[in-house]
């Protein structure tokens, strides 16, 4: 059963944690009664998740620390929000442990994936087949191909690019 609040804008934060998720509020929120409610866990083992909640529930945490009183800037580079955030982990490191915050560990609230169901196998009408298309005609003259690459090599023509690099460094190679 989630503590009651002084008023309907009194609210809390969950943050995911290794075994059990955190539910953290602002102590001035709550009455006696919701003490009772949030056995406190060491302000320590919070902080030991701030890295973890900064990388995974940013937006999570930023509202956490607007609430503080904190304001998070817009457009920031990636230089200026790691000095940004240092501050942020250092507000919420001091209301932590100075008792501001407090924080209470709850059962994993993650969505479980439904169970597993069969697949259903439907049946669909065969696709119609589509004759294969012919093979390509052969318009190469193999007999002149030849011809051609005995005429090249006889005079000492490159067949390739590699060939006619190889030809151009040749000459180079005697000269130096």
């Amino acid at each position: 059963m989630l503590p009651r609040r002084k008023s309907s804008h009194a609210r809390s934060w969950l943050l995911p944690g290794t075994q059990l998720d955190y539910e953290i509020a602002r102590a001035v929120d709550m009455t006696f009664e919701d003490g009772e409610g949030f056995a406190p866990v060491a302000g320590g083992l919070a902080i030991w998740h701030l890295d973890r909640w900064l990388a995974g529930s940013r937006a999570t945490v930023y509202s956490l620390y607007e609430a503080l009183g904190g304001m998070c800037p817009m457009g920031l580079s990636t230089l200026e929000r790691t000095h940004f955030e240092q501050r942020l982990k250092q507000r919420l490191e001091r209301a932590l442990l100075d008792g501001e915050l407090t924080v209470r560990e709850v059962p994993l609230v993650r969505h479980v994936p439904p169970p597993f169901t069969e697949p259903v196998v439907i049946e669909r009408e065969a696709p119609m087949e589509r004759p294969a298309p012919p093979p390509p005609a052969l318009e190469q003259d193999i007999a002149a191909q030849v011809r051609a690459l005995r005429q090249a090599a006889a005079d000492g023509t490159p067949f390739c690019e590699e060939c006619a690099k190889k030809a151009l460094q040749g000459p180079q190679k005697r000269a130096a």
